[in-house]
C-alpha cells in the first residue's frame, strides 16, 4: 500500500470511530437527561410529600380530633408515605451496566464488518437498557403522583370534616 492510502485508511478509522462515539453520545445524552429530570420530580415530591405529612400532623394534633377526621388523616398519612416510597424508588432505579468499556475495546480494534455488528448489537443493547429503565422511572413516578393525589382527596376530606 501506498503511503496515501494508508493515510486515507486511517483517516476513514478516525473518522468512523467519531462518528461512533458523537452517536453513541447523542442516543445516551437524551435519555440520561430525561433520568435527571425524572430523579429531580421525584425529590421534590419527596420534599413536598413529607411537608404535606408535617402539615397534617399538625392540623390533627391543633384540631379536635373526631373518629371520623382521624380516619381521612389516616388515609392522607398513607398515601403520602406510599408516594414518598415510590418516588424513592424512582431515585433508586438505575442503570446497572451500560458497557462502555466493550464498545471503546471494539473502537480500538480492527475495523471491518465483524466490528461494525459488534459494535452495532452492543449499542442496541445499551439503548434497550436505558429505555427500560426509563419506562420503569415513569411508571413510579406516575404511581407517586397518583397516590399523592388520593392523599390530596383524603386530606379535604379530613379538613372538611372539620368544618
Amino acid at each position: 500500500m501506498t503511503d496515501t492510502a494508508l493515510a486515507e485508511a486511517a483517516k476513514s478509522d478516525e473518522l468512523l470511530g467519531r462518528v461512533a462515539e458523537h452517536w453513541m453520545n447523542a442516543r445516551i445524552d437524551a435519555p440520561l437527561a430525561t433520568t435527571d429530570r425524572i430523579d429531580q420530580s421525584a425529590k421534590q415530591m419527596i420534599a413536598l410529600a413529607a411537608g404535606l405529612q408535617a402539615l397534617l400532623a399538625a392540623v390533627v394534633k391543633i384540631a379536635k380530633v373526631d373518629h371520623r377526621m382521624l380516619e381521612f388523616a389516616v388515609v392522607a398519612f398513607a398515601f403520602l408515605f406510599l408516594s414518598i416510597i415510590f418516588s424513592a424508588g424512582t431515585i433508586l432505579l438505575q442503570t446497572d451496566y451500560m458497557r462502555t468499556s466493550s464498545i471503546l475495546e471494539l473502537l480500538e480494534g480492527p475495523r471491518d464488518i465483524r466490528m461494525l455488528t459488534a459494535l452495532g448489537n452492543q449499542i442496541h443493547q445499551m439503548c434497550r437498557q436505558v429505555d427500560r429503565v426509563l419506562r420503569h422511572k415513569r411508571i413510579l413516578l406516575a404511581a407517586a403522583m397518583i397516590a399523592f393525589c388520593c392523599s390530596l382527596a383524603a386530606s379535604l376530606a379530613c379538613l372538611s370534616s372539620m368544618l
